[in-house]
């Protein structure tokens, strides 16, 4: 058994938790359960309870992945896919050209899809290496398809292609957004029930802000790239 700080012991028995789709309440009680135990004893919870993967094992609860659960990890693709068509909107945009839906684009979509489910599934499984393989592997191609195959499928003006790329980082970040933020309030009423002390309303509101951070940073960013190479093309003189 490999040695892990309680950190790390903790990271990996909620990522457990999560592959094996524990309820928020089955959550809340074994953390609890947990931190009561070491309290108690003084022990560390390597020490209590050994590998977290196969404690959650013994543990036996948590519940079959539901397919629809899991294609609710695709909701980031769009957000991905957003990106190119934000960025190849300002281009045109700048460039006086046409924009298109191009075969790239939807290579680019397919295999960002696959990279999002391959990614989703190391993570939960405690895949590190693979995890951080697929990403790299996955985002690299996507990218190269989006630039090697730019035959147009429908021709778009520049305008329609900032909107539509807007509404593919808009519309996943504020879903992400409301379900975080339930989520998060199904975790805090649940961890009260099982006698877990409540956050004070500073910590609260900063979970709340870093939740609506993490969502919309992505959109903010992109549009704020998007803006710097429409200025950048503005300021450097054409060939």
């Amino acid at each position: 058994m490999k040695t892990m700080t309680t950190e790390e012991w903790h990271t990996e028995f909620f990522l457990a938790l999560t592959a094996a789709n524990a309820t928020e309440g089955e959550v809340a009680e074994a953390v609890a359960d947990v931190e009561s135990f070491c309290a108690d004893s003084r022990q560390s919870p390597l020490e209590a309870f050994g590998d977290p993967r196969a404690y959650v094992k013994q543990l036996g609860i948590g519940r079959s992945t539901t397919w629809r659960e899991r294609l609710g990890y695709l909701i980031h693709v769009p957000t991905m896919l957003g990106i190119f068509v934000v960025f190849d909107g300002v281009r045109h945009l700048v460039g006086g050209t046409t924009a298109s839906l191009t075969w790239g684009h939807l290579a680019a979509a397919g295999l960002l899809t696959a990279t999002t489910v391959g990614f989703a599934t190391a993570l939960f499984a405690g895949r590190t290496v693979v995890m951080a393989l697929v990403a790299v592997v996955g985002m690299t191609a996507a990218i190269l398809s989006a630039v090697t195959f730019d035959r147009a499928i429908v021709e778009l003006a520049p305008a329609v292609s900032l909107v539509v790329g807007a509404l593919l980082l808009v519309v996943p970040a504020a879903v992400g957004t409301v379900q975080s933020l339930r989520d998060r309030e199904q975790a805090r009423v649940a961890a009260q029930r099982v006698g877990r002390p409540e956050s004070d309303s500073s910590d609260t509101k900063l979970a709340a802000w870093v939740i609506v951070a993490s969502h919309w940073g992505v959109v903010l960013a992109a549009f704020v790239f998007a803006g710097v190479i429409a200025l950048v093309a503005q300021l450097v003189p054409a060939g």
